[in-house]
Parts: structure tokens; sequence; C-alpha cells
């Protein structure tokens, strides 16, 4: 991640004859959230080994759609991000790291920084029990969250940054080879995510139809005018504010080719359940106008693309629980609030979901 500035490019010295899977490991898909966690930081250390860093500490961040180690070496902190298997490719994490180096050098958006020098292959590690799995490493971002009451001031530096975002790659002239997935309706929905619309039970299939069918209906308004690559995923945790009052974005990883309104709904979609949600929308409304236009048409799509994520959410946990046992474990009581949120959606009930939302679901 991104604030201190590139002392030194990176080349990872990696090991010639990596370990792979034995017979006599338990699978790795079958462990525990604390067997996969361990096992994986055994790779964390020998990516950051391979890195050429001399770590006093690997902590981990987090164990979800990829794992996260906080690393402290001397003079530095970075975080170490480790990919799963069937989702990013050395090709796509690359394109990432190259959008990140270009927001760098010519916007004045705080990012992360990657340690790879531009162009270094994307190293996969492997160790006994794990396949090769692709490893980046970013520099550290100091920076504080603000994921409880978020202040109207800090949405609406959260719209503007967004709009600066926007602005830089409508105009970034993507290099050859650069390869990102599509977040249009089939990609949210289908192969992007590991599965498709069949992975939803049976009993369910009739109110996903409905929703697939009010929503073709909003990209079919939209267009393709405002298909452009965005960050996808910038919620509460994927956002920090910074001593000096800046806002920085972490977390690219599911930056892809989509809606501009669809970067906006993903913000909101977390902040729907606040008491104050109202003030939050307009402040980040206001903070994008500031600095790009935003018309009536993208706007209503918002409120549409609320459904999108939800199912988006359901469908991403559905294709997970075969190998992560935290999304097993979730995954009945985040069927109950789609089901629910989509219900309100397809029968116009919008004003619904906030009870819904705020309501304890097991």
């Amino acid at each position: 991640l991104a604030i201190h500035p590139q002392t030194r490019k990176h080349q990872p010295n990696l090991p010639r004859h990596p370990e792979t899977h034995t017979a006599a490991m338990q699978a790795f898909e079958t462990l525990t959230y604390l067997g996969q966690t361990r096992r994986l930081r055994q790779l964390a250390l020998r990516a950051v080994a391979a890195y050429g860093i001399e770590a006093t500490s690997v902590r981990l961040l987090g164990h979800g759609e990829n794992t996260t180690y906080r690393v402290e070496a001397p003079a530095r902190t970075y975080l170490c991000r480790i990919h799963r298997l069937g989702y990013q490719t050395p090709t796509t994490i690359a394109s990432e790291l190259g959008w990140l180096r270009a927001l760098q050098s010519e916007t004045s958006l705080i990012v992360p920084r990657p340690l790879l020098a531009s162009g270094a292959p994307i190293p996969e590690i492997a160790i006994a029990g794990l396949r090769p799995r692709p490893v980046v490493l970013f520099d550290w971002t100091h920076g504080r969250f603000e994921l409880r009451r978020p202040r109207p001031e800090t949405l609406r530096k959260t719209g503007r940054f967004l709009a600066e975002l926007h602005a830089h790659t409508a105009s970034w002239p993507t290099p050859p080879g650069f390869s990102r997935q599509r977040w249009d309706l089939r990609g949210l929905t289908g192969a992007n995510v590991g599965g498709s619309l069949a992975l939803i039970p049976a009993a369910h299939q009739a109110l996903v139809a409905d929703v697939v069918g009010k929503l073709t209906a909003v990209f079919e308004a939209l267009g393709d005018t405002s298909m452009q690559l965005i960050h996808a995923d910038l919620h509460g945790a994927n956002r920090l504010l910074i001593q000096d009052g800046q806002l920085a974005a972490i977390d690219f990883d599911d930056c892809g080719v989509g809606h501009l309104s669809y970067d906006i709904a993903v913000t909101l979609s977390y902040l729907r359940a606040e008491p104050g949600y109202p003030q939050l929308r307009a402040a980040m409304l206001a903070g994008y106008r500031e600095v790009s236009a935003f018309d009536a048409v993208q706007e209503r799509a918002v409120e549409d693309f609320f459904a999108l994520r939800r199912l988006h959410i359901w469908l991403w946990v559905l294709a997970r629980t075969a190998d992560h046992p935290t999304f097993r474990d979730r995954a009945a009581g985040v069927a109950a609030r789609a089901v629910a949120l989509l219900r309100a959606y397809v029968s116009g009930e919008a004003p619904r979901a906030a009870a819904i939302l705020r309501k304890r679901i097991r």
C-alpha cells in the first residue's frame, strides 16, 4: 500500500523448485479457518523472503477473497496479499498494478504502491500442501478507518475521489495486454464470481429471474458510454483517512470495467442501515458532482445496483462455500438477507431495505 516513496525496485528471487502438494497433508479446502491461515502464513513467509525482505513479524489481517498479512521490517511496513486460486491471474494482477502506478504518477490520488517494478513477472509461490499462488506486496498505507457512523464529509471526499478516479480512467490509454474483469450484468452474475445463476437454489430461481429482468432494462438504459475502469469495491474497509484529512483507497483487487453508477452503489450499499443515510448519500453525490457530471439516469441506476450488489455477493458466497469455512458458516444468513432484499426490490418496496439490513439474521 502506498504512502512512502519507493526506495528500490523489487524483483523477487524465487525458488527454482517450489514444493507442491503432498498426499499426506490434509486438503487445504477441508481445513478450518485457523488451519488455512496457518498454512498460508508459511507461504507468506516464503514470499516475503523471495521479495528480499527481512521481516520481524508477519501478522494476519484477513482471510476472505484473498489472504493478507501485515509485514513488519526494521525500516518499513508492508502488506502481503496472497491471491486465492481461480480468480485473478498473473496477467490481470499485472494490469491492476499497472493502473495503480499510473494513478500514482498521473494524479494526486492516494492508492496502494506495489513493490514490483513495472514489467516484472508476478511471482507465484508454493509450499507443501498449497499449489502456487500469485503473491504481491505493497508499501503500507498509514491511516484510519471510519467504519462506524461515517460522517457526511467523509462521503463527500469519497465522491470526489471516485470522480477523480473515473476522470483519469476515461482518458488513460490502457497499455497492450491490459486485462481486467468486465463488470456488466453477465460478469457480476456469472463466471467472474466463480459460478453462475445456476448456483441459486431452485426455490429462489423465479425471484432471481425477475431481478435480472429489471436489471437488464437498467443496463439497456445506461448503454455502454459509462462503462470504464472502476474500483468496484470501495466500501468502508477499503478507504482510509490520512492524517492531513485526505482520503486513500486500498484493495483494487476487484477493479474492472463497469458502470460509474455501480462504483457509487457499492459504497452506498453498506450505509443504507445508517440513521443518517439520506445525508450520506447526498454528500457523496455532491462530492462527485464537484468534479464530474452524474446525470439523472446514472443516479437512478444506483438504486437498482443495490440489488445487483446483493445478488453478486450471494453468488460469490455460494461459489466459495466449497473451499472456505467462513463462507460455509455464513451462507445461510447471506441467502436469507439477499432473498428479503431482492423481494423488496422486485415489489418496489425499496424503503424496506434499511429495516431488513438492520435486522439480525443468523
